[in-house]
């Protein structure tokens, strides 16, 4: 796996080139596919964690990321022990909250 540092720079730079993404999950797209494009509000690794944080209210948080790869318009997570999706629709409702053990988390920018 790459350094924290490389990690947070592949994902930047993705998102510096193609500004935001729809999220598919090893369990199919979250919303319609390209209706919701999201944009990166930060990105943190720590002790083995790292944290995408998007518009919206969302959260990926890849616990033992093995894999990232910048495929052009996909942003691809791969080789993860967990990834926890959280997802609020605004302050005052309850969390969603998926996790994943296996498969890939793309975020995939609009084909147009």
């Amino acid at each position: 796996m790459k350094k924290n540092n490389d990690v947070i720079d592949v994902i930047k730079t993705w998102f510096d080139r193609e500004l935001g993404g729809s999220l598919m999950f090893p369990d199919g797209w979250f919303g319609r596919p390209y209706d919701n494009i999201h944009r990166l509000k930060y990105v943190a690794c720590d002790k083995g964690i790292t944290t995408v944080a998007l518009d919206n209210n969302i959260s990926l948080i890849f616990d033992g990321l093995g894999s990232i790869k910048d495929s052009k318009n996909e942003l691809l997570f791969d080789s993860f022990k967990k990834c926890s999706f959280v997802w609020s629709k605004d302050k005052d409702s309850k969390p969603i909250h998926k996790e994943f053990y296996s498969g890939q988390v793309k975020i995939i920018s609009s084909p147009v």
